[in-house]
């Protein structure tokens, strides 16, 4: 005999965790957004190494046909 049993999965909700004090967290955001943009910057600088090539041969084969 097979039994049907239902399972109820409990949803987890994210729990808000204490960092410190109230005046660490402007110290943590401006910590957090530095490192994305260094990260960004970085990866901005790598597609421009990137582009240069292809730009500087296409100024060269239009220079070359001219």
């Amino acid at each position: 005999m097979a039994t049907n049993k239902t399972t109820h999965k409990k949803k987890h909700t994210p729990v808000a965790r204490e960092i410190g004090s109230a005046q660490d967290s402007p110290t943590l955001l401006a910590e957090v957004k530095e490192r994305i943009q260094a990260v960004q910057y970085a990866a901005l600088r790598s597609v421009n190494k990137g582009l240069v090539g292809p730009y500087w041969s296409i100024g060269q084969l239009i220079v070359d046909r001219q």
